[in-house]
């Protein structure tokens, strides 16, 4: 399995800095959602709808790593990160947030 590395380059920025990024990759996957949102009435090819798909994961991903990249900046290891997901897996399982199977 893989996992989401924190960004190195953008450790040396500030927390405010770095809140300031997630939210610009938010804004990223707004524009990436909207063009595969488009892509699926104005005539794109399957090939086009897949690379636009493509993207927008890559974007949401993108959101994801500045989020791991913050917790990071916060002192937490790569460790600790695997146990606060377990941590807010376990919380949002309690309020049943997911199928129990």
């Amino acid at each position: 399995m893989s996992y989401l590395k924190p960004v190195k380059k953008s450790m040396r920025g500030s927390l405010e800095s770095q809140l300031q990024k997630i939210f610009e990759e938010f804004q990223e996957a707004q524009v990436a959602l909207r063009a595969y949102r488009a892509s699926e009435n104005d005539g794109s090819t399957a090939r086009e709808i897949i690379d636009l798909k493509w993207n927008l994961v890559m974007e949401i991903l993108d959101i994801a790593a500045a989020c791991i990249t913050f917790v990071v900046m916060l002192g937490y290891s790569m460790f600790d990160v695997d146990a606060l997901i377990a941590a807010h897996n376990k919380k949002d399982a309690q309020r049943g947030y997911y199928d129990e199977d």
